[in-house]
């Protein structure tokens, strides 16, 4: 029949269709949207089953309370809820579903099967929803109490949905992250996943510091001796959980964990406060891990803002950031051993004045400090120490917290800074560096101006500066070179023609170096299993164990677990390198990890063998993560400061 109206009301199906495209957005969601409603039936063991990345089974198994045969039969229908039955509940919602949207949604798109009993039942029901079908199919059952959903062919029905899927290795990359932010946020609760019948995780309940170790904690590394506890509570607000040392700090927020009440949440602002807790002792672009849970009353909180419910809205932003920097400046006041000072090595040079002087490399990252601008120095050490006991002691409250509109613009400008996405891969050659010092000399980076004549590279006029650049005299004027940069350039173009000319050196090991990853890191192997291999790396796989036979020929062997490790974690947390092909990132790592380090003594020959290689790189002008090698300081600019011109 012909509908002459141009308005009209949608089926439920299609509006179910429709709903379904904001909740049920891939696996992940389903899987996100039932084990909440797991948590709210008061379970404490939830059991997970993945097929074909949950496109052919997803099934969720609890030992909750349970549905009686009428509360069943309600709810796969739209905006059936047990959660909330008036308006004013929506200003204080104490479960994570609440809308009525997840079940109906679900079996819109796929076919769900529902069984279920009560404590005080004698039997259960099972309930089978199917698309395009208003009446379920019922029937008694003999089970154990709790829920078990099953979703099968997710998306069937809608192959257009279905075709934007991921490759499967990223629709479980995306499952896993929901389940372990769960496991990570409800300790007190037994979680089991399995994907394809092999055993992910058995997590029992247990503390959350041994949580983190049973779910983060792969390569035998203990995450105990690196994390601080977090145990804060002002104005009734508390803030729980662990924050990381600052050598677990990363590039990027895939180690960042907020959980508000027990739901998992994003929020930029928050991860500011906790950056700004310790922004003393993170070096420059990293972020600190933690996983941090805030406890507040629920009416002060709005988490009805988007269909996802991982943005909130706080009815006091400022005090909830004041609260959480507090929290995180309170853990490292009483941990204060936080930077070790054995993890620095002290050396003593000879500055551009002539003056003996003393600097500091960090022995695990190669950064090098002078006195001054050391960490752990002490004069600088104990004015941070002081100021933190300052605040952490005052006794505030909500009225004597005051922010002015600059301070909240401040606070905004900071965080989108931090989190700003940078292309670090604009042309090097094109760039300008200038530094803050109006009186110093401005350096250049215009490299295909400069003509490198190989008769200049000698004892003369090629020094080391400050064990981190390689200096080198000119026609037109002064070249510095970073030297980790440079050699990482080498080293990279190396493999690069190893590999172009199929003929990547790998050198056997004597002794197989047995490897222990969690469930991230055995996804993304699988995902990189081949182009490590063609790179010169040999190795098994057995369950979560990788047993390394070979390794590339530019590795130290000393260090071929932290490499490997390092190559996972990099191809996972590198934004900057996302958008190249998967060998090129992990040749980009392991050229980073072979480099000689910053802070490390070059004898003459060495300088001369990095700068005349150099030379030789298609690409002398930056490393294979943008970073600039050279930068050039024209004899010109220095006569002009000098009034001679």
């Amino acid at each position: 029949m012909r509908i002459n109206n141009k308005i009209h009301i949608l089926s439920d199906f299609l509006a179910n269709q429709i709903a379904a495209g904001e909740v049920v957005q891939r696996p992940e969601s389903v899987i996100k949207e039932l084990v909440e409603n797991s948590l709210d039936a008061n379970a404490n063991r939830i059991a997970v089953f993945v097929k074909d990345s949950g496109k052919s089974l997803i099934q969720v198994i609890d030992n909750g309370v349970g549905m009686s045969k009428d509360d069943l039969l309600l709810a796969p229908i739209r905006h059936s809820t047990s959660k909330i039955y008036t308006q004013d509940d929506l200003t204080a919602i104490k479960t994570f579903g609440f809308r009525g949207e997840a079940l109906p949604s679900i079996s819109s798109v796929s076919l769900l099967e529902i069984k279920t009993k009560q404590k005080e039942s004698a039997t259960g029901w099972k309930l089978i929803a199917e698309p395009m079908k208003k009446d379920f199919q019922l029937e008694e059952i003999i089970m154990q109490e709790g829920t078990q959903i099953s979703v099968i062919n997710l998306f069937y029905n809608v192959p257009a949905r279905r075709k934007f899927l991921k490759s499967n290795i990223t629709e479980l990359k995306h499952i896993n992250e929901t389940i372990l932010k769960f496991a990570l946020a409800h300790p007190n609760v037994h979680f089991i996943y399995y994907n394809n019948d092999s055993l992910v995780f058995d997590a029992d309940v247990q503390p959350l510091r041994e949580r983190i170790n049973t779910l983060l904690g792969a390569n035998s590394v203990e995450l105990d001796n690196t994390i601080l506890p977090v145990d804060w509570t002002m104005n009734d607000i508390s803030i729980k959980g662990y924050i990381g040392h600052p050598q677990l700090a990363k590039k990027t927020n895939t180690t960042q964990y907020f959980f508000l009440n027990g739901r998992s949440i994003n929020s930029k602002m928050l991860s500011y406060a906790v950056f700004s807790g310790m922004e003393h002792l993170l070096e420059k672009g990293l972020k600190p891990f933690f996983i941090l849970n805030i406890f507040l009353d629920y009416k002060a909180v709005d988490i009805n803002v988007h269909p996802q419910k991982s943005e909130v809205k706080f009815e006091d932003e400022h005090l909830i950031y004041s609260i959480v920097k507090k929290a995180i400046q309170n853990a490292f006041l009483i941990n204060t051993n936080v930077s070790n000072k054995n993890d620095f090595d002290n050396i003593s040079i000879t500055n551009e004045k002539g003056i003996n002087e003393n600097i500091l490399v960090n022995k695990n990252t190669g950064e090098v400090y002078s006195s001054e601008s050391h960490p752990t120095n002490n004069l600088r050490y104990e004015k941070l120490v002081s100021k933190l006991s300052r605040t952490a002691n005052s006794n505030y409250n909500s009225n004597n917290i005051h922010y002015n509109k600059s301070i909240s613009n401040t606070i905004d400008k900071s965080i989108d800074l931090l989190y700003s996405n940078k292309n670090i891969y604009k042309d090097t050659r094109e760039q300008t560096y200038n530094t803050t010092n109006d009186n110093s000399i401005e350096p250049h980076n215009q490299c295909d101006e400069i003509l490198l004549d190989a008769e200049l590279i000698n004892k003369e006029n090629l020094w080391q500066y400050h064990n981190k650049y390689i200096l080198l005299q000119t026609k037109t004027g002064l070249l510095a070179t970073d030297q980790h940069n440079a050699h990482e350039r080498i080293i990279y173009e190396k493999l690069i023609e190893n590999i172009h000319n199929n003929a990547p050196v790998r050198q056997g090991l004597i002794f197989d170096v047995p490897i222990s990853l969690n469930s991230s890191q055995m996804l993304t192997i699988k995902e990189i299993e081949n182009e490590l291999i063609n790179i010169g790396f040999d190795f098994t796989i057995n369950n979560n164990n990788i047993i390394i036979s070979a390794i590339p020929n530019d590795l130290n062997i000393g260090v071929a677990e932290d490499s490997f490790i390092d190559i996972i974690n990099d191809y996972n947390d590198n934004e900057e390198l996302k958008h190249i092909p998967k060998q090129e990132r992990i040749i980009a790592t392991i050229a980073c990890k072979s480099a000689i380090k910053t802070g490390s003594k070059l004898s003459t020959e060495e300088m001369q063998h990095i700068v005349s290689n150099l030379l030789q790189c298609k690409m002398p002008y930056v490393c294979p993560h943008g970073r600039p090698i050279i930068v050039s300081f024209p004899i010109t600019a220095w006569d002009k400061k000098f009034g001679r011109i």
